[in-house]
């Protein structure tokens, strides 16, 4: 939320009878893209993390009744959340396909570096061990807070010692397979605690 100061003056023909200053907070409405596009496609026995996180003001309502400003899903679909704040609501829809991947990576979009032993590092998971290997993750802000060439490296979501935040997360990914033939990928992977 924004937050600006105004100066208030009142007075009469002559005479000022008071001044003070009033602090606004500005609170943005809820918007329809907070899902990005439409449509998402997953990899089979995947998840897609659908990621309505805004402004500490909304308020979330899947169509399970969850609560959450996240949504994890696992089966193709249409999925729906419903954003409110004071100043209004929007019910926005995302479309998600799940169909066969065709690499030999596959990444995960969601991570829970929470010390319970599942799911602690976003890492990259592999059936055969790539050649040459690149990993790097981003912040919202574009600063580069974790990169590797090992693959079995993963991120365990802190950066210079300090856990990062609740947020999605940009990566990309340079690799060639045994082949010799080359790809990138690039993603998002989403941080929840």
């Amino acid at each position: 939320m924004a937050r600006a100061g105004i100066f208030c003056k009142v007075q009469n023909d002559s005479v000022c009878l008071n001044t003070d200053s009033v602090y606004l907070h500005f609170i943005p409405a809820p918007a329809v893209t907070v899902l990005g596009t439409e449509d998402t496609t997953g990899c089979n026995g995947g998840n897609v993390v659908l990621n309505a996180n805004g402004d500490s003001s909304f308020q979330y309502t899947w169509q399970d009744g969850s609560t959450h400003p996240y949504y994890v899903v696992t089966h193709s679909g249409n999925y729906y959340v419903k954003v409110s704040n004071a100043c209004g609501s929007v019910q926005v829809k995302k479309t998600v396909n799940f169909e066969k991947c065709n690499y030999n990576l596959s990444v995960p979009n969601a991570f829970t570096p929470n010390g319970d032993g599942h799911n602690d590092v976003f890492r990259v998971q592999y059936s055969i061990a790539p050649a040459q290997f690149s990993l790097s993750i981003y912040n919202r802000h574009g600063m580069k807070i974790f990169t590797s060439s090992d693959p079995a490296q993963g991120w365990d979501g802190t950066f210079r010692g300090l856990a990062q935040p609740l947020d999605a997360y940009a990566w990309t990914i340079h690799y060639s397979d045994q082949s010799g033939v080359s790809r990138s990928l690039k993603g998002t992977v989403m941080l929840i605690r």
